[in-house]
C-alpha cells in the first residue's frame, strides 16, 4: 500500500513539476518574445527617426543653400544694375561736358569774331 501510495504521490509530484516547469517555460517563452518585439520595435523607431532626422538635415541644407544662391543673384544683379548705371551717368556726364563745351567753344568764337569784325582785325 505504501508503494501504491508512495508511487500516485511521486507521479503526482512528478505532474506537478511537469505542469510547473511548463508554466514558467511558457512564462520565459512569453518574455523571451516580448524582449525580442521590444528590440524589434526599438530598432524600427531607431531607424525611422534617424530617417526623419537625416530628411530633415538634407532640407535644411537645400534650405539655406537656395537662400544663399538667391542672396547671391540679387547681389549680383544689383551689381551689374549699379556698374551699369554709373557707366552710363558717367558716359551721359562725359557727352554733356562735352557739349557744354562746344557750346561755349562756339559762343567764344562768335564772340571774338564779332569783336574782330567790330574793331575792324
Amino acid at each position: 500500500m505504501l508503494t501504491v501510495r508512495s508511487r500516485k504521490r511521486s507521479e503526482m509530484e512528478d505532474l506537478a513539476r511537469a505542469r510547473l516547469g511548463r508554466k514558467y517555460l511558457r512564462r520565459w517563452r512569453r518574455r523571451a518574445l516580448a524582449r525580442r518585439l521590444e528590440r524589434r520595435r526599438t530598432r524600427l523607431l531607431w531607424t525611422a527617426w534617424r530617417n526623419q532626422t537625416a530628411a530633415s538635415v538634407l532640407f535644411k541644407h537645400v534650405y539655406t543653400r537656395r537662400l544663399q544662391e538667391r542672396a547671391w543673384l540679387t547681389w549680383r544683379k544689383r551689381r551689374i544694375r549699379t556698374r551699369v548705371s554709373a557707366a552710363f551717368a558717367a558716359n551721359h556726364s562725359r557727352a554733356l561736358l562735352s557739349q557744354a563745351l562746344a557750346v561755349w567753344k562756339d559762343r567764344t568764337l562768335c564772340s571774338t569774331s564779332k569783336r574782330s569784325v567790330l574793331t575792324g582785325l
